[in-house]
């Protein structure tokens, strides 16, 4: 058998295609396909945060959460529930924050979160992989992603060795630059 070069990997599946006998030039070989057993679940992962003054930290999150999953949906606090819960409102109005993250090639989809019940966006948006992120920014911890989604076959992927840039720390240095 002859291979004519053409390996192809589409949503996991490898294929390789030898010679064919359906033409008169290929008359009397035959094609082999060769599939990966166990082709990887199509995951579906899910994170959230405030994304104010998108920064480093922010890109640098959405890349390792991508990674790890087929699909990423990423939640934005409105700018109620970023007060509820980070006690300030984000710099940024809601909308330019959702466009931004719409923008973002590692970011299949982008909702707003006005209710942090994670069973509830788990529920609507059928996520199986949650990356909590940096708690800091508005997401739920590890701890609490684990007590609201016990239960609901939803893995809790922490993200090792992000990149601790932050929103606050921007505004900081704004902050500073404008009183200079």
């Amino acid at each position: 058998m002859r291979v004519i070069g053409r390996l192809s990997c589409l949503a996991g599946i490898f294929h390789t295609d030898t010679v064919s006998g359906g033409s008169p030039l290929f008359r009397g070989r035959r094609v082999t396909t060769t599939q990966r057993s166990s082709a990887p679940p199509v995951t579906n992962g899910y994170t959230a945060g405030v994304f104010d003054l998108f920064h480093g930290g922010d890109l640098d999150l959405l890349r390792k959460a991508r990674a790890q999953c087929a699909r990423l949906t990423v939640g934005v606090l409105t700018d109620e529930l970023a007060q509820t819960i980070l006690g300030t409102r984000p710099f940024m109005p809601l909308n330019e924050r959702l466009e931004i993250l719409r923008n973002v090639r590692f970011v299949d989809k982008v909702i707003s979160v006005t209710d942090p019940d994670l069973a509830r966006l788990r529920a609507e948006f059928a996520f199986d992989v949650i990356f909590p992120g940096i708690s800091r920014n508005g997401a739920p911890t590890e701890a609490e992603a684990a007590r609201q989604l016990a239960g609901l076959d939803v893995r809790i992927a922490a993200l090792p060795d992000l990149k601790d840039t932050r929103s606050v720390m921007v505004r900081s240095a704004l902050d500073r630059a404008r009183v200079a």
